[in-house]
């Protein structure tokens, strides 16, 4: 049976910052895979299903000093990542070392007397016979030293453990903000460790673990003494702050069914977006606008884009998934009546200028067919060394000619591929795509249905980039899915061909 200890206590461990980039917090809480094998590719990376890789690297810490946990949260804001682990043994476990040394008949004689060579080492590494066992290892007996390592307590400990916690968190871009040698995405402001009731201090780079923390309201930062674990969960939740990003996600869509209220509509599905928004606020509050219905012209994914990416706001959709004309946003604390009108003419005017945009970009973009944009693609670089966009198109018609008739496709099946491969990326040259780099393949979408191409053609270069992650749909046409696997096909090959290494997200 394991181990217990009476007197474990929980841990709590804060990191303040500056405001950290919302869309790398949520892809670290956020489910990564929907794959039924999902708990399998969590077990070879040492993790718990329902476990985020932060919980994994908490847990490891620990574990890795021999410190026995119950368990363990990561917990996370803008400003701020809290590990909180309950019932931390006060020491580490007890651990025997084992150093083989030689095998037995070379350690013993017939009689059992021990050789002039054991004697020989275990002096030259000042140990005795008594500390000698002799057990099994792979079918052949040896002699081993037994050596017991000393048992450290928790709070001796907790300085390498943090320390080396922060310095492994698996964040895609770090920065660097002094001559510490520490790396994080934003400067580190303060650090909060509590053992039970006992303040822990040390220093992790240049900055001093106090039992401290840092409210930001309104543009201003307050420094709060914390005397124990639960006088600072009541803090922050005094201050508005929701610090369990699965309750502020919650609360999102609480204060965004509350702004759609009556309205004949419904909240445009994006998950990316709800997720980004719930690391960009510590205390949701939110409002609503209008937007002038001439900009209803330009194609859902443009409008919405246009909102999300840009200034990550919730657009409203009828029952016929067309756009209505009203966004709805989320604000980080509580704002008087005056402050939210003043806040939502603001949005409403920026909104504007950019949606003015895109209705040009959209217009100008029509005035040239796909097609006649198609030979410009030669000045726009694929892979360094690897060729241009146009080289690309022409290995897909290419590919299309090749393994079509295999597939096999019907003859107006063939003909739709060979088209859409030879127009996929010409949206690549249009003004949208320049703003929008995500709307790739999309707008080529509606500029082929606007040039007049075939549904089947314009619907599979809208496709060819799906899926873009694991969670993203699948393509829903035929066409689309084997121009998808072409295009996927040609990038690795072009990848092993200048000697780079593909990756992938597991």
């Amino acid at each position: 049976m394991p181990r217990t200890d009476p007197q474990a206590r929980p841990v709590l461990f804060e990191i303040g910052t500056e405001e950290l980039p919302a869309a790398n917090l949520a892809e670290l809480f956020e489910p990564r895979s929907s794959e039924k094998n999902s708990h399998m590719v969590l077990e070879r990376r040492g993790e718990s299903p329902g476990e985020n890789i932060l919980e994994a690297k908490f847990r490891k810490a620990f574990e890795e000093k021999r410190i026995g946990i119950r368990s363990c949260k990561v917990l996370a804001t803008p400003r701020r990542l809290v590990f909180h682990a309950e019932g931390v043994e006060t020491a580490q476990r007890p651990q025997d070392e084992r150093i083989k040394i030689l095998a037995k008949q070379e350690a013993y004689t017939e009689d059992g007397q021990p050789t002039e060579k054991l004697l020989m080492i275990l002096k030259r590494r000042n140990f005795s016979l008594k500390e000698t066992v002799i057990s099994d290892l792979n079918g052949r007996e040896y002699v081993f030293i037994k050596k017991s390592e000393a048992v450290q307590k928790t709070t001796s400990l907790l300085p390498e453990i943090l320390t080396t916690l922060v310095k492994s968190l698996p964040f895609q871009k770090n920065m660097k903000w002094d001559d510490s040698g520490i790396y994080f995405p934003r400067p580190i402001r303060n650090y909060l460790c509590l053992y039970g009731d006992q303040a822990v201090s040390f220093k992790i780079g240049r900055t001093r673990v106090k039992n401290e923390t840092v409210i930001f309201s309104k543009s201003k930062r307050t420094t709060f003494s914390i005397k124990d674990i639960p006088a600072y969960f009541a803090l922050l939740k005094k201050n508005g702050v929701i610090l369990d990003p699965v309750e502020r996600k919650k609360a999102i869509q609480d204060v965004l069914s509350k702004l759609i209220g009556t309205a004949p509509g419904r909240l445009y599905d994006d998950p990316f977006l709800l997720n980004e928004v719930n690391f960009l606020v510590e205390d949701p509050q939110g409002v609503s606008a209008p937007f002038e219905e001439a900009f209803l012209k330009l194609p859902l994914e443009v409008l919405t884009v246009s909102m999300a990416r840009k200034q990550r706001l919730f657009g409203l959709v009828d029952k016929n998934n067309k756009v209505l004309p009203r966004f709805l946003a989320i604000l980080d604390g509580k704002a008087g009546e005056k402050e939210k009108k003043v806040i939502s003419h603001n949005i409403e005017n920026i909104l504007h200028a950019k949606l003015q945009d895109s209705l040009f970009f959209y217009h100008e973009d029509m005035k040239v067919s796909l097609e006649k944009k198609r030979e410009e693609l030669k000045n726009l670089i694929f892979l360094k060394n690897a060729g241009s966009m146009l080289e690309k198109s022409k290995r897909l018609v290419s590919l299309a000619k090749a393994l079509g008739p295999q597939i096999p496709l019907s003859e107006d099946d063939q003909k739709n591929l060979e088209r859409a491969c030879f127009l996929s990326k010409c949206d690549l040259l249009t003004q949208m795509v320049g703003e929008f780099p995500e709307l790739q393949g999309i707008m080529g979408k509606y500029y082929a249905l606007e040039n007049g191409e075939a549904g089947d053609v314009a619907a599979a270069i809208g496709e060819q980039y799906l899926p873009r992650t694991v969670q993203d749909r699948l393509p829903q046409t035929l066409i689309g899915a084997v121009l998808s696997i072409f295009d996927k096909c040609d990038l690795i090959t072009a990848c092993f061909g200048l000697g780079l290494e593909p990756t992938s997200s597991l």
